[in-house]
């Protein structure tokens, strides 16, 4: 009979824990991939809508006064914000992707199960770091809908202003 103490079970335990905390990392990539894909989607949309509010200004601004001309600045304005916390999402970031090998082949001698133990740990904080920065992403494309939103609202009105 297996008991918590026994090293069977606590290498079970710990290819579970492992299994896992690589199933954590991949699915944490996979959301940094969609997360990245829409955040593009975005800002292409915020383009679009931009240069069809550009056509719609470049008529309505030639005969309107400053709210047609305040409703194109404020467009423009959206299109760059939505550019800024799009980039944010879409450039650079301190991804942990897994441990670095030479320090699994540097482990001090011991049993399998304390080096996946550590393995596993490792993997947590990567993992952990990972969510910190998918959070922040995750308002920066929020914060993308709601600017897009604005923008597409701004430019129906500006369709409308004489």
């Amino acid at each position: 009979m297996n008991t918590p103490c026994d090293s069977e079970h606590r290498k079970a335990v710990t290819d579970l824990a492992l299994d896992a905390a690589v199933r954590i990392l991949d699915q944490q990539g996979n959301m940094l991939d969609s997360l990245r894909t829409r955040a593009g989607g975005l800002l292409a949309v915020s383009a679009l809508g931009t240069s069809f509010g550009a056509a719609l200004g470049r008529f309505h601004v030639a005969h309107s006064a400053i709210p047609g001309k305040a409703f194109a600045a404020l467009v423009i304005l959206l299109l760059v914000l939505v550019a800024y916390f799009s980039f944010s999402i879409l450039g650079p970031t301190d991804w942990h992707v897994g441990v670095d090998p030479k320090a699994i082949l540097e482990y001090e001698p011991g049993t399998c199960a304390d080096a996946k133990a550590t393995l596993v740990f490792a993997l947590a904080v990567s993992a952990e770091a990972n969510d910190k920065t998918l959070n922040e992403m995750s308002g920066s494309y929020d914060l993308c809908i709601i600017l897009l939103v604005v923008q597409m609202a701004s430019i129906v009105v500006l369709s409308f202003v004489r």
